[in-house]
């Protein structure tokens, strides 16, 4: 069955050079046994739920609206499983679009841009648009400036996305700050003692 949906594991398994190839086993301790659970589902469901499964007790269990969404993600990229990665992308869009918090969100930019190819822009301008439609409430959370200047590939996406609507909200207060947090990533400070 999974290898209707991948030839990961059949390579992995058939392939001289892989260590599975000895024994037949798969193994997949980088990633959470709920992401590896919900790849299973989705294998022989085509969908996966987004309550955790109580008879996994591991110490990565994941309570987060959005992360969850994140691993299967990654699970599905390093298995090159394109549908599953669609799945989870319009999961967490779901879930960001009905249950916006702020406070999950940025863990959620960073777990991403950890875990995903530069290439892989579906779920980075996912997120790039969710940051721009919920900017405001980005701006305000305390901490944010601070922790939006550490994110480096994701703080010059969005600048690029929202520089077109630039003009129509520069006098908007809460994006003052964040027009200024940008400019102090990208332009070097100018010195005016010359």
């Amino acid at each position: 069955m999974l290898s209707i949906r991948t030839s990961f594991f059949t390579d992995a398994t058939k392939k001289a050079g892989f260590l599975e190839s000895k024994d037949d086993t798969v193994t997949m301790e980088e990633h959470s046994a709920h992401a590896v659970w919900r790849l299973l589902m989705y294998c022989y469901t085509g969908d996966y739920r987004e309550t955790n499964n109580a008879d996994i007790t591991d110490e990565s269990t994941v309570h987060d609206a959005y992360l969850k969404h994140i691993r299967v993600h990654a699970l599905a990229d390093m298995l090159n499983i394109d549908s599953l990665k669609i799945l989870a992308v319009e999961k967490l869009w779901l879930s960001i679009r009905n249950n916006w918090d702020v406070r999950l969100f940025i863990p959620c930019v960073k777990e991403t841009y950890a875990t995903t190819n530069k290439r892989d822009k579906t779920i980075r301008n996912m997120l790039v648009m969710a940051a721009h439609k919920n900017m405001a409430q980005l701006v305000e959370r305390k901490g944010f400036v601070e922790e939006f200047q550490d994110m480096g590939e994701f703080t010059v996406e969005f600048l690029v996305h929202v520089a077109p609507s630039l003009n129509s909200i520069v006098n908007r207060t809460s994006f003052g700050v964040l027009v200024q947090v940008l400019i102090s990533q990208i332009a070097p400070p100018v010195n005016n003692s010359a």
